[in-house]
């Protein structure tokens, strides 16, 4: 694999490369959340692009992004959103103090241990509260997109409900995403796999792809208000604290 761990996370934060894909999954995460009442917290916000949208769009309470990379400080322009540098093993927020919290593409990176992370989501929610989590989809898709963007493992749907019944959330509802592109960024990802094609980073900065995946994203989150998507190269969870 010919890119380093990470190599491509600073391209998440410049607000060029990948405005595609970002744009359209804001879009599939504001439908599963629906209404946006109460403190929200967002664990691995970036820029905060999401954080600003459903602020926009009416959030009833604080709006706080926890972000680890300080290179997403430098470029975010989310006035309505209220940053902290921190880990996500380690929040800095006080029990019960959040509604819903957003845990999107984070379980999976490296460094991270999900069952802490859990363990701390469990920990600020409000008894009920709710918890909305993406990871990436399939292990055997593993190649080097997901080392240039530091994911340390992609999951099976089984994996992902065992891990959040395990810290003790019911889960309310399992979906995929990024699901009408699966067919030929599979192939894709799979020869540069292989080492059939190489890898080529500025695909991300295209802003033909980007334009495509955006529509194909906006088409799904219409989809997604009223039916889940059998397959796709993100599975989403929502899922509500259960127990003392």
């Amino acid at each position: 694999m010919s890119e380093s761990y990470g190599a491509l996370l600073p391209a998440l934060f410049d607000g060029v490369a990948t405005f595609g894909w970002r744009a359209g999954m804001n879009g599939v995460i504001q439908t599963l959340l629906g209404d946006c009442d109460g403190p929200m917290l967002e664990l691995g916000c970036g820029r905060g692009d999401l954080l600003a949208a459903l602020a926009a769009a009416g959030a009833t309470g604080p709006v706080v992004g926890i972000e680890l990379h300080p290179e997403a400080f430098a470029t975010t322009r989310a006035a309505d959103v209220h940053f902290v540098r921190s880990d996500a093993h380690r929040l800095p927020c006080a029990s019960a103090s959040a509604a819903t919290i957003l845990a999107l593409d984070l379980l999976d990176q490296r460094g991270l241990e999900p069952a802490v992370v859990l363990g701390e989501c469990r920990r600020v929610l409000q008894p009920g509260g709710r918890l909305i989590v993406r990871v990436s989809a399939y292990p055997w898709l593993y190649g080097p997109h997901d080392v240039a963007f530091n994911t340390a493992r992609r999951f099976r749907r089984s994996e992902l409900s065992e891990l959040l019944q395990k810290a003790g959330f019911g889960i309310t509802r399992m979906t995929y995403a990024d699901s009408l592109l699966i067919g030929p960024v599979m192939g894709l990802r799979l020869l540069q796999r292989w080492g059939v094609v190489s890898f080529d980073a500025s695909l991300y900065r295209a802003h033909w792809s980007n334009g495509l995946i955006a529509r194909t994203l906006n088409l799904e989150a219409r989809f997604l208000a009223r039916w889940n998507l059998p397959s796709g190269l993100s599975l989403l969870a929502v899922a509500q604290k259960v127990g003392d």
